[in-house]
């Protein structure tokens, strides 16, 4: 039996059986255990070769709990892409900017109406990796909220990530790309809603 075989009869059939990374995980954040979702994602992060992350929301906060590994991605010279948006106008242009200075990170924000996607897809060697379920990326999520996600593993043969990488790919042409010009234009639109609410 290979290693995705077992992980799959661990996770689906016996618990018992022995597991590795590749085995599925489902992940609420524990602070009793120190086993949080920002602790799978730092792990994922450090081991690939490209990633792509699906949030609707970003925090600083949030951005600041991966910094470091992404960091270290531009070091070995591996880049990544993450797509966010403008719902319900909850990231700030603050965070726009932090994206644009993360210098092997491709950002886009989804023109999609009610775009709320919490998604974290990451190639590995032989194998990649999922994590979705109802975090975004911001510290309470990662780290603080009762947040359940689940984090599976496919061959790039896979229905499951061939869906994901689908769906993924499809959002992404639509979006619109991140830029300083495009941060400008939102930031003076959410100061003029805050001039109407006040």
């Amino acid at each position: 039996m290979d290693n995705l075989e077992l992980a799959l009869q661990k996770a689906f059939i016996n618990k018992e059986t022995l597991g590795d990374e590749l085995t599925p995980k489902f992940i609420v954040n524990n602070p009793k255990k120190h086993d949080y979702l920002l602790n799978t994602l730092s792990k994922d992060l450090k081991s690939c070769k490209t990633f792509f992350i699906a949030v609707a929301f970003i925090t600083p906060s949030g951005l600041n709990a991966i910094k470091t590994q992404l960091a270290d991605l531009a070091l070995r010279g591996i880049s990544g892409k993450i797509l966010t948006s403008t719902y319900l106008n909850f990231n700030d242009p603050h965070v726009f900017r932090a994206l644009l200075n993360i210098p092997n990170v491709e950002v886009r924000v989804s023109k999609k109406e009610g775009f709320h996607s919490k998604g974290y897809l990451f190639e590995m060697e032989d194998y990649q990796s999922f994590v979705i379920g109802s975090s975004n990326l911001t510290m309470s999520a990662l780290k603080l909220n009762y947040e359940w996600n689940v984090r599976l593993t496919s061959r790039e043969n896979g229905e499951m990530v061939s869906s994901i990488q689908k769906h993924l790919i499809q959002e992404w042409h639509e979006a619109q790309s991140l830029t300083l010009e495009w941060v400008d234009a939102f930031e003076k639109i959410i100061i003029l809603l805050l001039i109407e609410r006040c």
